[in-house]
């Protein structure tokens, strides 16, 4: 009577008790087992199993959607709002530095299509010009490290002349308008204790939402909400 090298096995099928030897065992065992994984994997997904993932994912699209847009949307005009401002104030600070007047030029007030640039001086620059090196473009001069300094005693070196030329390329569906401008469509900023023209530029989402960047006659800057809503928690209301 063989008891080490065999086993009881018990069959699916017939439930039979058999002595057969444990290698014959292990051998049949490892074969269902990798018939039932290999069934596992062809399975795949019902139908049923497809359509309830698809209601889903349609839920969930619908509910966080809508956020998301929102949430896009202020970021972009908060962002459209902080480069306006901080170019506002590099302007300023120029004008201290230089002891000269700084002027910004607005140009499609009312529209998305806007862009707007400075120069040094009272008078507009052309906004039309996107070469640093063409007349009237908005530029200042910065000193390239030579020995040269356009326009300082009678120096030429176009590698001193810096494009101060922004447009709204980032920012296509954010519209703007100007208002309360007390010299045209620009704001010239004086090197006298950096007071200027005063204006708003008022910027609009495709969503509605509105900030302003206000300029006072003093020379202060500031980006407030024209709506006064809660919409923006760290802006105050104009």
């Amino acid at each position: 009577m063989q008891t080490s090298n065999s086993i009881i096995y018990l069959t699916d099928n017939t439930r039979q008790i058999s002595q057969l030897p444990r290698d014959i065992v292990n051998f049949s065992l490892s074969r269902q087992m990798n018939s039932l994984c290999w069934m596992k994997i062809q399975r795949g997904f019902t139908l049923i199993e497809l359509l309830i993932g698809i209601s889903i994912i349609s839920i969930l699209l619908a509910v966080g959607l809508p956020s998301f847009i929102y949430d896009f949307d202020k970021n972009k005009l908060i962002t459209a709002s902080e480069q306006l401002y901080s170019h506002l104030q590099q302007a300023r600070i120029e004008s201290i530095s230089r002891s000269n007047s700084i002027t910004l030029t607005f140009s499609g007030s009312g529209s998305s299509n806007w862009l707007y640039g400075y120069n040094q001086g009272t008078a507009a620059c052309d906004l039309s010009k996107t070469s640093p090196t063409d007349n009237n473009a908005c530029i200042v001069i910065i000193n390239d490290g030579d020995a040269v300094v356009d326009g300082v005693n009678g120096g030429v070196d176009d590698g001193d002349k810096v494009l101060k030329r922004f447009t709204n390329s980032q920012f296509s569906d954010v519209s703007m308008a100007l208002s309360g401008f007390s010299n045209g469509s620009q704001i010239t900023f004086n090197p006298m204790r950096g007071i200027s023209d005063s204006g708003q530029i008022n910027l609009t989402s495709a969503q509605g939402l509105k900030l302003r960047v206000n300029v006072t006659a003093l020379g202060m800057i500031k980006i407030c909400d024209p709506i006064g809503t809660s919409s923006f928690y760290s802006v105050s209301s104009c």
